[in-house]
């Protein structure tokens, strides 16, 4: 990942340096809720309308060979299961909601008006066990970005707010049963990890496997970022534990072609009950 560069995110950065940013936060929250949420949005939409620019710089994934592969994995689940079974989309790292928007074009396109499309995100950027885990590949903070300007983005590409759920906070404390039920997951079709660190895939893994019920598809996105996966680390190591200590699921490569030479995909499939 490879943040845009501008002079919108020079300001930023300097704003950030003197302490200004902490200042405007501290006043912003001794608002009423309903104001500071008013007052996040619209800061976020100056902030897109400001540097498109630096937005499209920040869309760091290939736009059109992502869809692809998102349309053929919803097609082919489409195919073996009808469009009524197609579970909903988690996606775990969001940034600043590539990925996310074109599931949700694509989505649009296919008329597939059922799928709902969840994003998880520290929005803090990289934990601190960034720092010695997968050879020091990221930094504590890395990618850190600001979740209502995510949303402003979204927006800009016209995705549907009311389809889309974006959860704030760290795996260990946010992925839990309860977040499962207060939205209803019952089925996860599509599954897209780009949250790099093996710990956190770990947490994804876990979070997700009660809603693989018959076949779903995973998209690792940093499988063989900086050589992980030919050293059995980040997270290929999760994924290997993972399908170890779940024998009813098997995964195999998926036969349509990836989006980047650092990601990797599976079709997953659990075994019918006895």
């Amino acid at each position: 990942m490879v943040m845009g560069s501008s002079a919108g995110f020079g300001v930023r950065n300097m704003v950030d340096s003197l302490g200004l940013r902490d200042t405007a936060e501290r006043l912003l929250e001794a608002l009423p809720d309903r104001m500071q949420t008013r007052l996040r949005e619209l800061r976020a939409d100056a902030y897109v309308s400001a540097h498109r620019q630096g937005v499209r710089e920040l869309q760091i994934l290939p736009i059109e060979p992502l869809k692809a592969l998102q349309r053929n994995a919803l097609r082919y689940l489409v195919s073996r299961h009808g469009a009524n079974s197609v579970g909903d989309y988690l996606e775990f790292g969001v940034f600043a909601g590539t990925s996310l928007g074109c599931m949700a074009e694509v989505l649009k396109e296919l008329r597939l008006e059922k799928v709902r499309l969840f994003g998880y995100d520290s929005f803090e950027g990289m934990p601190a066990s960034a720092e010695t885990e997968d050879e020091g590949t990221w930094q504590p903070g890395q990618f850190k970005f600001d979740i209502e300007v995510t949303k402003a983005i979204l927006r800009s590409r016209g995705a549907d707010m009311s389809r889309i759920k974006l959860t704030k906070g760290w795996f260990d404390r946010t992925l839990t049963p309860g977040l499962r039920k207060q939205y209803g997951l019952r089925k996860a079709s599509v599954i897209m990890v780009d949250c790099d660190l093996y710990s956190s895939t770990v947490e994804v893994l876990r979070f997700v496997e009660p809603l693989i019920l018959d076949e779903a598809i995973l998209i690792f996105d940093d499988w063989n970022a900086n050589d992980l996966a030919s050293k059995d680390m980040g997270e290929k190591r999760a994924f290997a534990e993972f399908l170890h200590a779940h024998p009813e699921l098997s995964a195999r490569p998926l036969p349509f072609d990836s989006y980047a030479s650092h990601a990797y995909s599976f079709l997953v499939t659990r075994a019918p009950s006895a």
